[in-house]
């Protein structure tokens, strides 16, 4: 597979950033151009935006996607009981946890729904 055929299945994100390094090399930085011009600014305003995705990027492999952590989110929501009730008086030793169903199950389905549509 050539280097082409290969950038191409690249992120759009990643092919994105190697544009922008690619007209950093060959222009240089906006002070080169004059702050104050309109090639100075357009490049500023480029290379700005390559920060913003670098950070991102960044994040992204700290902490996860944010589809995914509102996916972890959500299955922590409807999978983690919301009170655990004990029978102090009677003689049952088995707690009985009650979850965001017990109380909401028209919630709880659209959840579940979204969290299999999701694929977990």
């Amino acid at each position: 597979m050539s280097a082409t055929e290969t950038s191409k299945l690249a992120p759009l994100d990643q092919r994105t950033r190697a544009a922008i390094l690619a007209v950093k090399s060959a222009f240089g930085v906006p002070g080169d151009w004059g702050y104050d011009t309109r090639k100075g600014d357009a490049l500023r305003k480029l290379y700005d935006i390559f920060n913003e995705m670098a950070a991102q990027a960044l994040i992204d492999q700290l902490e996860g996607p944010l589809q995914q952590r509102l996916i972890d989110c959500l299955a922590s929501i409807v999978d983690t009981p919301i009170l655990t009730v004990r029978d102090t008086m009677g003689n049952h030793q088995s707690p009985l946890d009650l979850y965001l169903g017990s109380f909401l199950p028209d919630q709880a389905n659209k959840a579940a729904e979204l969290l299999e549509e999701a694929g977990r």
